[in-house]
Parts: C-alpha cells; sequence; structure tokens
C-alpha cells in the first residue's frame, strides 16, 4: 500500500541519516586523535630540547624530563586509535561508545599517574597539582566534546575531578609538614578551587 511505502521510505531515510551521523563522529574522533597526537608532540619536542639543553650545557638534570615517556605514549595510543577509526570508517562499522568511556579512564589516569610520579621532583609533592602537566585536564575535557555525546564529556569531567581530588588527599598524607611552602599552596580550599575549574 502507498502508506506502508511511504512509513518505509521515511524510516529508510532516518536510518541512513543515523549511519551518516555514526561515520561523521567516527570522522570527528579521528581528527581528535591526530590533535592530541600533536599536542603531545609539541610537548616531546619541549622536554627533549630542555633534557639537551640542561644535560650538555648546564650540567644539571631537566625534571620535567620524566614526563617524556608519557607524553610518547599518548602520541602513539592516538595514532593507534587514529588508524582504528580509519579502518572502521572505510569498513563501515560502528565502535561501542564503552569503548570512549574506557579511552576517557585510560587518558585522564595517565596523566594523574604521571603527576604523582613526578610529585617528588618538587620540594614540596603538592606542588604537583599546581604544575603545567595539570592543564592538560582541561585538554582532555575540551576535546571530549569532539564525541557530540554528551554522556563522554560528563563522565570524562567527573574521572578528572575524581582523580583530582584523590590525588590532593594523597599528596597532602605524604608531604612533610615543615616544608616552608606559601600558604596559600598549603590550603586545600585552592586545590577545590582547581576541582571545581576542572568541572
Amino acid at each position: 500500500m502507498p502508506e506502508d511505502s511511504a512509513i518505509n521510505t521515511t524510516d529508510q531515510t532516518a536510518i541512513d541519516f543515523t549511519e551518516l551521523l555514526s561515520f561523521e563522529i567516527l570522522a570527528s574522533l579521528r581528527l581528535r586523535a591526530l590533535l592530541l597526537a600533536c599536542a603531545f608532540g609539541v610537548g616531546v619536542v619541549f622536554l627533549t630540547a630542555g633534557t639537551v639543553h640542561s644535560a650538555y650545557f648546564l650540567g644539571e638534570p631537566f625534571p620535567p624530563s620524566q614526563a617524556l615517556p608519557y607524553a610518547v605514549a599518548m602520541i602513539a595510543y592516538q595514532l593507534v586509535m587514529r588508524s582504528v577509526l580509519a579502518r572502521h570508517i572505510q569498513g563501515g562499522r560502528m565502535i561501542s561508545s564503552w569503548v570512549w568511556f574506557g579511552g576517557a579512564f585510560f587518558e585522564v589516569s595517565g596523566l594523574t599517574g604521571l603527576l604523582a610520579v613526578v610529585s617528588p621532583s618538587f620540594n614540596d609533592p603538592i606542588l604537583a597539582l599546581s604544575a603545567p602537566p595539570v592543564l592538560i585536564y582541561t585538554l582532555f575535557l575540551t576535546v571530549s566534546t569532539l564525541h557530540l555525546d554528551f554522556r563522554v564529556p560528563l563522565v570524562t569531567t567527573a574521572i578528572a575531578c575524581l582523580q583530582y581530588v584523590g590525588l590532593t588527599g594523597y599528596l597532602f598524607s605524604i608531604r612533610a609538614a615543615d616544608a616552608g611552602l606559601d600558604p596559600i599552596f598549603q590550603s586545600r580550599f585552592i586545590y577545590n578551587a582547581k576541582t571545581a575549574m576542572i568541572a
């Protein structure tokens, strides 16, 4: 019947649009992976240059170089993800949304782990909570919007906030009470405020 034919046509159009949107999202995520790889690539250049300059010209260690393995690992991870996304786009296959939640946990947890690892290189471990790598939390949250799924940024934000709060508690528990740090850095309020800014 004509009515059934019209309904079937409408349903097929809706399915085609949904599939098209899904592949556009995958293309967007492929761009996300490239942007993150480039951002970490810039970090690798800076860290390598700083390490070489300190070692050969100043004759002293370059503490930020501890972040070099993390940056290289993130570049490799993002390039692998970009390759996987490209194969799925070419093959016309979707990727479960749970993969993106797992990816968000992996990325954020890697950053939190990095801050915990480099914290002993500071005069006071809690200074790691104000180190430049903390800004990467914001980078992850910003590019998570390219998923075009509100759940992913929400989950990413929740993971980042919970881990930052947990890291704050851990670093406060291991620091020396007489570290002689400026009082503003010894106040938990400033780190609670940073957590709110991440959110």
